[in-house]
Parts: structure tokens; sequence; C-alpha cells
């Protein structure tokens, strides 16, 4: 026992030498992480912690051509492609896909896409980014829609020295009591959601009852909701969560319409969300109750038709093709339309940020280790380089990506356009993202 263990040591101290004699050639620098992940019982944590500090000093995990900046790069775009936010995660990777086109067109850069799916599942992401790693030689990594997920692939990475952005997650704990050193999150969190839409919600309605999702994304936008009413002077009667994908929720809408609450905030996504305005439709709530939440998803109400979106009530929302924007934002539509025959909506928008802008940051640096990475984008503005108009940057003490938001809410039927995009929602406020987001301290967060 104790001779094999001095063996495994052994062997990993081999390895780790291995990697940190590697010059800056990009090829052997693939084939032997390749080497020293499979040496290290394929890919532990302190493998890979070892394999990072080797490269962060001397760049011998980038591709830097002679003028420091990088010639290729490989990006693992993790997000599910099954269950029951799969067609979110499709989005994600449409919107990363573009990004990567265009970045290759204006930098010069091959960008290599290696796509994974997380089965939204968070040990399944995690096994999907070990994978990539060791296998397909991925030196960045962003996905997640489900924040369970996000969070434990971006807690991973940090901890084996691999950039990752969270693209996908709304929890506060993505940037706050679960944060990681080399974790990035493109989306609003949900203290910054419900913020946007806060005082609208209690105009909405004076008592609301919650249903959530029961994870940590489901849970932080409960939280989020109850303070945004309470401190807009509305009554939260009460709560009900549901665990992901239960699919049958009719005793939860019993317990909502058995409240006498005059609102329900629906702090479900994906098909979950969708299953359940069908329901609270179909029982005829919409009748004696209305509806809202924090987290708009345009192909969510796409999904349940527009008799049953008209009585979606007041949301907020990252992005929405109802939100008037500059040029870029327009092109960036015009160009979704074209590849992918889709109206866009948020999930394109944070799979092509979070590609575009760690790509961007990496390439700035000449190299893609961590470290490097997270210097080039803590406190990167990028207003004028960004899909929005208004302020965006990334926030040091916690790396949230900071950006307008927008409070939204539904058209009647008759309203709604299906062309040149669908547009069932009209925008009545916008919000500067650091008016909305939590302060450092409030967070939780610390590296």
């Amino acid at each position: 026992m104790i001779s094999n263990l001095k063996e495994h040591n052994i062997n990993n101290i081999q390895a780790h030498k291995c990697v940190c004699m590697l010059d800056s050639n990009s090829h052997e620098t693939a084939v032997n992480r390749r080497k020293f992940l499979k040496a290290t019982s394929a890919g532990s944590a302190l493998a890979i912690s070892g394999l990072a500090g080797c490269t962060s000093g001397g760049g011998g995990n980038s591709n830097s051509g002679k003028s420091g900046k990088l010639k290729e790069v490989t990006v693992g775009v993790l997000d599910p492609q099954s269950g029951p936010y799969s067609f979110l995660g499709k989005a994600e990777i449409q919107g990363a896909k573009l990004a990567a086109k265009d970045l290759e067109k204006e930098l010069g850069i091959t960008v290599n896409i290696k796509v994974a799916d997380t089965e939204t599942d968070p040990n399944t992401g995690v096994q999907r980014l070990q994978r990539l790693v060791s296998k397909e030689d991925i030196q960045l990594a962003q996905g997640g829609v489900s924040s369970s997920v996000a969070v434990k692939m971006g807690q991973w990475a940090s901890q084996n020295g691999l950039a990752f952005i969270a693209s996908g997650s709304h929890s506060d704990a993505t940037t706050g009591s679960s944060c990681g050193k080399y974790m990035f999150r493109t989306p609003s969190s949900n203290t910054m959601l419900a913020q946007t839409a806060g005082s609208a919600f209690a105009d909405y309605a004076d008592s609301w009852y919650l249903m959530y999702a029961d994870y940590t994304w489901g849970k932080t936008g409960r939280d989020a909701m109850k303070k945004v009413l309470k401190d807009s002077g509305a009554k939260v009667v009460g709560s009900v969560a549901s665990p992901l994908g239960a699919g049958d929720y009719t005793q939860q809408l019993n317990e909502v319409a058995s409240s006498n609450a005059k609102a329900a905030a629906i702090i479900f996504a994906g098909t979950d969300q969708r299953t359940i305005m069908k329901q609270f439709v179909n029982k005829g709530m919409h009748n004696n109750m209305k509806m809202g939440g924090p987290l708009l998803e345009d192909e969510v109400f796409w999904g349940v038709g527009k008799d049953v979106a008209q009585h979606a009530g007041v949301w907020a929302t990252v992005w929405s093709p109802s939100v008037k924007q500059g040029k870029k934002s327009k092109k960036f539509m015009e160009r979704i339309k074209k590849e992918y025959n889709s109206t866009p909506y948020s999930r394109h928008y944070l799979g092509y940020t979070s590609l575009d802008q760690m790509v961007r940051a990496a390439n700035r640096a000449g190299k893609t280790d961590a470290e490097a990475v997270r210097k080039e984008l803590e406190d990167h503005k990028y207003t004028k380089q960004g899909l929005l108009d208004g302020n965006q940057y990334w926030r040091i003490c916690d790396h949230q990506n900071i950006k307008p938001t927008y409070a939204v809410k539904a058209l009647p039927k008759e309203k709604m356009k299906d062309k040149p995009y669908r547009v069932w929602f009209e925008p009545f406020s916008k919000s500067k993202g650091d008016d909305v987001a939590r302060s450092c301290e409030q967070t939780g967060c610390g590296f």
C-alpha cells in the first residue's frame, strides 16, 4: 500500500518536471499536458494545479506568436444538450460559435470550440470538463446554464488553474459564497434582476406567493424576490419549492391558489417554467391571480404559445429582442437570424459575450493560463465593444459582469409580433448595473 503510494507520488513529480521543462511551443504543450494528466490519475486537483503553476510564469500554455498575441486557442463550451435546460444550452452554444467566427475574422486567431453535454447535472458537468482538459486540450472553458452545474465546474476550474466563465448562471452564489478565483460570471445575478423590476412588482400586485426551483438558482431567486418585494412595500404570503424536472406541479399550484395572494412569482427556468405556466393557465388561475418573475428568457415563453404568454406579466432580463439597442446589437440579431434561423434572445447573447470576452482577454495577455486571463478580465471595461447600450465591465471583487438590466411586461396577444423577430414583450425600464448589483461586502465572495 505504502509502496504503491510512493510510486504514485514519484510519477506525479516526474510528470510535473516534464511539464515545467516545456517551451512555448503550443503543440508540445498540448501533448505533454495530456501525458501529465494521464500520469496523475486522470486530472486530479493536485495534478492540474501543478500544471497551472508551471505554465503561468513562462507562458507555456499559450499559443503566442511573435507579436505576443495568440495564434490559436481551444475553448470548451459545456452546456446542457439534454434535460430541462437543453434548448437554453443550444442557444448559448450557437452564440459562442458566432463569437468564434467574429474573433477569427477580427483578430486573425483560430478559435477551436469543443462542445460537451452537461446533461444539467453538476457531477456530469465536472466529468465532461475534466475530459475536455485531458483529452481535447482545452485552454479556456465556459458554460453551465444550471447554476449548480456552473458553480461546480467553476470551482473545479479555479482549483485546477483553468479560466472559466459561467455563461448561464444567475444564482447570487456564483459571485458570492461559491465564487472562484478563476471563475467569472456573464449573466446578471438574481439580485440584479429582482432589483431591476422591484418597484414594478409591487405596483403590479401587493401580495405574492413564490414558487421556486429547489436548487441554488431557485433559492437565491426566492431570497432576492422576498427582499425586493418587502423593500417595495409588497407582502410575501409564502413560498413553495419543487425539484428540477418534476413534470407535474399541481400540488404546488394548488398551494399557491389557496393562499389568496394577488400574484405568483415563478422562479423556474426552461421546460419546467413552460410546464408551470401552462398548468397555471389551464387551471384558470390567471383569472384570479397575476404572474411574474425575476428571469425572462424569451424562448421559454415562445414555447407556451401566445394564449398563455399574454398572461405572463412582469419580468426582468439581461437581454431581449424587444429591447432597443445600437448598431452592434442589431447586427448581432441579424447574424443569429441568418446563421440559425432563430430570433436571438438572452442565451445567444450570453454565449456570445462570454466567449468573446474570454478569448479577447487571453489574446491581450498573449497566453491562456488562468492567472493571466484573470488579470486581463478584472476591471476590464468594454462598453464600446459590447452588445448593450451602457457601461459594461468585469468587477474585481467577485468577477460579476456589470451591465444594464431591463424590466419587461407581456404584450396582449394581438400586439405580439413574429417578424422579422418574435417580440412578445415590451420593455418599460432600464437599470444601470452598478445601481442594482450587491456591494462587494454583501456578496460574501472571498478568493
